[in-house]
């Protein structure tokens, strides 16, 4: 790397910057890049429990402009290991900032296992570094995306099934459905009954987009939705499918259609324009329900484990 870029850590003066570094990069090859800005960075560090200055290894050119950047974030799914985002400006790339990011970031966090790097499929430049680096790639999330819901209507109802709001006394029967279809998993965390009251506190809960589905009265399937981009003046509005799952014995049975579809009515009801979900890379059942709902495959996010040498 040359000598006239310096490594420092992070600091909540700098979000703006980064954010900057972040749409600068993302902007070049993401097909679906939105600008962000410092404020929703400074979320992100709030939802995660961190703070720049300790997750955060920033990059800088003589002139002081932020170049590269290392952002990492304690992983829920699996302790000892950080989830990192790594991004170097377009104009400074093959100058070795990034493996100096890299190296500094695992430095400073001998306390934890490894870092689990997440690379865009399209992304073929970093996918080559991160195996130059010794990562280990370690599975992969699709993400999918439905462009229009303009031609989607409430569903016709099927006998004996019943679709409604989720309510907070459901969160028991939501979270052990929830676990039993996805514990194990690829990046699946069990959850408690307290998850779905910790969905209603959030300011992207939408109650309409968060539906059960009961059959002789008990919760056999469910679809949360959450929508991005609330408050926000533009004009396309995006339902981020969180969750989705029909109970193991009632599946072949249309409920899974027919909660997704309800959701997805409710949602261009509301104006919403699109959605998209992220799913397991193998996950191949749902993957043909989504793709024949009209939701395409947009690139996959692969995951890339480095162990942190002590």
């Amino acid at each position: 790397m040359s000598g006239m870029i310096s490594l420092e850590k992070g600091s909540n003066d700098m979000l703006e910057d980064l954010a900057d570094l972040y749409n600068a990069v993302t902007s070049q090859d993401d097909t679906d890049h939105r600008d962000i800005d410092g404020d929703y960075l400074r979320l992100l560090f709030s939802r995660h429990g961190s703070k720049p200055e300790e997750n955060a290894i920033l990059a800088r050119d003589s002139e002081g402009r932020l170049i590269g950047s290392s952002v990492f974030f304690p992983d829920r799914r699996r302790t000892g290991e950080l989830l990192m985002r790594l991004h170097v400006h377009p104009d400074f790339r093959q100058q070795g900032i990034g493996t100096a990011l890299l190296e500094e970031s695992m430095d400073q966090q001998k306390d934890f296992d490894a870092f689990v790097c997440i690379v865009p499929s399209f992304r073929e430049y970093a996918i080559n570094a991160a195996k130059n680096w010794g990562c280990v790639k370690v599975g992969g999330l699709k993400r999918m995306v439905l462009r229009s819901l303009r031609n989607f209507t409430h569903p016709t109802a099927i006998p004996e099934y019943e679709i409604r709001k989720a309510e907070g006394v459901d969160s028991s029967q939501w979270a052990d459905l929830q676990n039993r279809l996805f514990e194990g998993h690829f990046r699946y965390v069990p959850v408690t009954s307290d998850f779905y009251e910790e969905l209603r506190k959030r300011d992207d809960f939408v109650g309409e987009l968060s539906l059960v589905g009961t059959h002789n009265g008990e919760i056999v399937s469910y679809c949360h939705g959450r929508l991005l981009d609330k408050g926000e003046a533009s004009e396309e509005k995006n339902l981020l499918i969180q969750g989705f799952g029909v109970a193991s014995q009632d599946r072949g049975r249309g409920f899974g259609t027919h909660i997704l579809k309800a959701v997805l009515a409710r949602a261009a009801d509301m104006g919403i324009t699109r959605s998209s979900l992220l799913v397991h890379s193998e996950a191949e059942p749902a993957i043909s329900l989504y793709h024949k709902l009209g939701y395409r495959e947009v690139y996959t996010l692969l995951y890339f484990r480095k162990a942190i040498e002590k």
